[in-house]
């Protein structure tokens, strides 16, 4: 009985000695975690406050072109109502024609407008997208990051600083930033 305690007692020693071996063995790999606030970075960046400005002029432009053919049709439209009771009836149906084809072509413009600035937006918020993923990937690189989260991903994180990386992020997004990028 002796024996097979002595046996089972080194078996055991053997199994801690290898176990805490490797954990030591592995030490050298411990985990450097981070996350980042996206929408945080997002709203930050300069770039992107540059390309909403952007943005908003093109649309105030093309908000001025709609106006000027709004006015063009109800010039139009005033012009039918004043000489209506003067004009042939082949006259009276090419001004309504004209008028229909006018407010058929504002409403295509109304749409080209539309689906251009969408465009420009999701290509605008691509090219951010596409420097917050450049950057962070940078630090990580460069400060052994093994793994970095968006913030929005956690369920928790503890309060520490040393894992938010956000500002960080921004800093750098907003030093490599050169308008008219």
């Amino acid at each position: 009985m002796q024996r097979k305690e002595v046996v089972l007692g080194v078996a055991f020693l053997m199994c801690l000695f290898m176990t805490l071996s490797g954990r030591s063995s592995r030490a050298d790999l411990v985990v450097k975690i981070g996350y980042v606030d996206v929408q945080k970075v997002f709203e930050g960046y300069q770039r992107k406050k540059d390309l909403e400005m952007k943005l908003r002029s093109e649309q105030e432009r093309a908000r001025q072109s709609l106006e000027e053919k709004r006015k063009e049709i109800e010039a139009l439209k005033e012009e039918l109502i004043k000489q209506e009771i003067l004009l042939s009836e082949s006259a009276k149906a090419e001004k309504e024609k004209e008028l229909q084809d006018k407010t058929r072509e504002l409403q295509e413009f109304v749409q080209s407008v539309q689906k251009q600035i969408q465009e420009k937006q999701d290509l605008y918020t691509q090219q951010i997208m596409d420097d917050i993923e450049a950057v962070v990937k940078e630090i990580a690189q460069k400060e052994g990051y093994r793994l970095i989260f968006r913030k929005e991903a956690l369920l928790y994180a503890t309060p520490e600083l040393e894992f938010d990386l956000t500002e960080k992020v921004l800093s750098l997004l907003n030093q490599k930033y050169r308008p008219g990028q």
